[in-house]
């Protein structure tokens, strides 16, 4: 059982590095596709280029979005279903080794500030926040230089630009706000006691 499960943990670890970097090839996609809107003449001269890279920066965040779901909401649970009952098993089984328990606290200088929301987790989200981020800008950024490039009503043009902005924090807060591992975070809260001893007694033991 043990081993079928390390097995699973790296299945669905590799699933969770292929949709990363996909999430990473679609946000260079999209910067590429910018990029060519506004250095070829004969392309922005038939279309608005801060439409088209608001467009750009709309479908990027949409489908960056869909990728988060899939990974964080889907793949990274079904990890840590298979990761919580490895620890499970290293908890009530002396005789393994408890490597899941020290990746765990490893993410921490000092075990005693380890948080059921801390530690790779935080990590995953600052990841995906910035790649969902980084498009929602842009969108708000093409959107208002369009406006500021059509119109000279100042107060439409802050308006437009508060609007915007606010609604490019729409993704990254959903998305910061909706990560979670609730079967690992509750597993630390409810162990973090005792897994914090039997590291100790280890190290005393080295």
């Amino acid at each position: 059982m043990y081993l079928s499960l390390g097995e699973g943990e790296r299945h669905f670890n590799s699933l969770e590095s292929k949709y990363r970097t996909l999430a990473s090839t679609w946000l260079l996609a999209m910067f590429v596709g910018i990029g060519f809107i506004f250095t070829r003449p004969e392309v922005s001269s038939q279309f608005d280029p801060y439409l088209v890279s608001a467009a750009a920066g709309i479908v990027a965040c949409v489908g960056l979005l869909l990728l988060w779901n899939i990974d964080i909401r889907v793949c990274h649970q079904l990890l840590d279903a298979h990761f919580v009952q490895a620890l499970v098993l290293e908890r009530d089984h002396d005789w393994l080794p408890p490597i899941r328990t020290k990746m765990v606290f490893s993410q921490y200088v000092d075990p005693e500030h380890v948080r059921p929301d801390g530690g790779v987790m935080r990590r995953i989200k600052m990841f995906y926040v910035g790649m969902v981020g980084a498009p929602s800008l842009v969108a708000s950024v093409s959107l208002v230089s369009h406006i500021a490039s059509t119109s000279d009503n100042l107060c439409l043009l802050v308006g437009i630009s508060v609007i915007a902005f606010l609604a490019a924090c729409i993704a990254p807060v959903y998305v910061w706000k909706n990560s979670k591992s609730p079967l690992l975070g509750g597993y630390i809260s409810t162990h973090k006691a005792s897994a914090i001893a039997r590291l100790k007694a280890e190290l005393h033991a080295d």
